[in-house]
């Protein structure tokens, strides 16, 4: 058990890592923001459905998983993949991959006032804060890609709110972790934010004939 928790926690930090630096590439080469995040999201919702099968599980049913769903659609991926991909597209992958390590931090002060059996106690605060200066100490060492230009405060702004949903979106699915299986509610997540960001590109983006 611990080999997979630890070899899922590997997998999801070389994804996180690889994120930013594919994104802003993607960006440079001509691709819209937020079509960007609706083919991210379609791709992942692709792949989820392929593994729900390889498990004999079909798409989820039932009101009370689906509006979990579609909480966490809004806030765990709707928000953060517009508000990320805004945000490296007006500032380096480094600096927005910085503000990308405070969700641990967000999600830990949510968990302490929303969920009464996650407490901050001093073992946790110590290490948040040190995580929260190792991040303050490379943003101001100048090592995080500022100089190249853009928009930093605005990327901030944009990633710190996206860090927020996300920090609320892990909170709420701690919260109702016996109503749902982790795949299936990444299933439903990515379909409801396919529907929203969709909606959101044609609306301020229109209709991405190039891509």
């Amino acid at each position: 058990m611990q080999l997979r928790i630890w070899s899922a926690i590997a997998v999801a930090a070389l994804a996180w890592g690889t994120n930013g630096v594919a994104t802003r590439a993607a960006l440079n080469d001509g691709v819209p923001p937020i079509a960007m995040a609706a083919i991210r999201a379609v791709i992942a919702a692709a792949v989820l459905y392929v593994l729900l099968r390889l498990r004999g599980r079909g798409v989820p049913r039932g009101k009370p998983t689906w509006r979990i769903g579609l909480v966490q659609g809004l806030f765990q991926l709707t928000i953060p993949f517009i508000l990320f991909t805004l945000a490296y597209d007006n500032a380096s992958a480094g600096f927005v991959g910085l503000l990308v390590a405070l969700m641990p931090l967000g999600t830990a002060i949510g968990a302490h006032f929303l969920l009464p059996d996650e407490p901050l106690y001093a073992a946790k605060v110590v290490g948040l804060v040190v995580a929260f200066s190792g991040v303050a100490f490379l943003l101001l060492s100048g090592d995080s890609g500022l100089e190249v230009g853009g928009k930093p405060l605005l990327a901030a702004v944009l990633s710190l709110g996206a860090v927020a949903a996300i920090s609320f979106a892990g909170v709420h699915a701690r919260g109702r972790a016996d109503m749902f299986d982790p795949m299936e509610l990444a299933f439903m997540q990515f379909v409801v934010g396919i529907a929203l960001i969709g909606l959101t590109m044609l609306i301020w983006e229109g209709m991405p004939l190039s891509l």
